[in-house]
């Protein structure tokens, strides 16, 4: 499977990341930034076959052949994804608002893969309900954590995984 996840919530792909290679050991991921590796050397490891698994997953930041920007590494790239490795989950990241639709490459990701953008507004509220729900906490208790946090996701996300370490055995999270 192929991923494109971009958008200016870099902490949500972060956390879409996780989930997606939540099952997998550590060794079967190879981590890459667009910036200072090049496509090459990422298609190669794309290609080869894992010693430790049945699957691998790359994961390539700083994606920008899908933003305006132009890259040489577009062809290369566009040449793996017209036959990719069934065995290798590839995941693109692009910590940019929007991408380039009218781009070639982005065109073939959208048809073969699977593209998510993280640019919508969070609910505060929902975001810390749906981040606590293992949890008892009443909507006042909730709405406190607001009011003293903010509604900064990102802040958000700090405090309620501080709740979590400290609330660990107990499930009960009061005012």
């Amino acid at each position: 499977m192929i991923y494109l996840l971009y958008g200016n919530k870099s902490f949500l792909i972060k956390k879409e990341i996780d989930k997606l290679t939540k099952d997998t050991n550590e060794i079967n991921i190879s981590r890459f930034d667009l910036d200072n590796d090049l496509a090459k050397d990422i298609l190669d490891d794309c290609q080869t076959v894992s010693l430790f698994g049945d699957k691998k997953i790359v994961i390539c930041e700083n994606a920008n052949m899908f933003t305006g920007t132009t890259s040489k590494d577009s062809e290369l790239i566009e040449s793996y994804l017209n036959n990719p490795n069934p065995d290798t989950t590839l995941i693109f990241t692009v910590n940019n608002e929007k991408i380039d639709e009218r781009k070639k490459i982005t065109k073939l990701i959208k048809k073969i893969g699977k593209v998510i953008s993280y640019n919508e507004n969070i609910n505060a509220y929902d975001y810390v309900k749906n981040e606590l729900s293992e949890y008892e906490i009443k909507p006042q208790t909730i709405n406190l954590l607001i009011d003293r946090v903010g509604e900064n996701p990102l802040i958000l996300k700090h405090e309620i995984d501080k709740i979590k370490v400290y609330k660990n055995q107990d499930k009960c999270i009061s005012d």
